[in-house]
């Protein structure tokens, strides 16, 4: 794999995957929208070799999610399951505590992306979280100034 040719690396390297990616990885970060004041919840882990300093943030108020095949115009459901109780009401075992973004501009302002299809700002990564690892990696290889 492309993480096990990286750990034996001196040069600076950053992986990124989704929280559910942490069994293959040893993250060192998580990064959320609310780090970054967007409004969109879009965890992220990261791997690095590098020390990367926690951000001290508060989460989202009323994340909003970017996924599935299109925007939505009510609140979705996590993968915890759908079930029926016993007057064949449908139930969800586990609620999403927010909801997909109702529009692509809606999608795209919560991203702080303003050009991507559906198609493309779900599979995205926020660029202010790529800005921000950028930044790690250019202050590691960056030679300290003497006084």
């Amino acid at each position: 794999s492309v993480r096990a040719l990286l750990i034996g690396l001196t040069q600076p390297w950053v992986i990124e995957n989704v929280v559910s990616a942490r069994r293959h990885m040893r993250p060192t970060l998580l990064l959320h929208g609310g780090m970054f004041g967007l409004g969109v919840h879009r965890p992220r882990l990261f791997e690095s070799n590098i020390l990367v300093p926690f951000i001290d943030a508060p989460a989202c108020i009323d994340p909003v999610g970017v996924y599935g095949d299109h925007p939505q115009q009510h609140f979705s459901h996590r993968n915890g399951g759908m079930y029926l109780d016993a007057d064949g009401t449908r139930q969800y075992k586990s609620q999403s505590p927010f909801r997909r973004a109702r529009t692509i501009e809606e999608a795209r302002e919560v991203m702080g992306i303003d050009w991507m299809t559906w198609n493309e700002i779900k599979e995205a990564i926020p660029p202010a979280y790529t800005e921000w690892v950028g930044r790690q990696l250019i202050r590691a290889l960056t030679p300290p100034t003497a006084p």
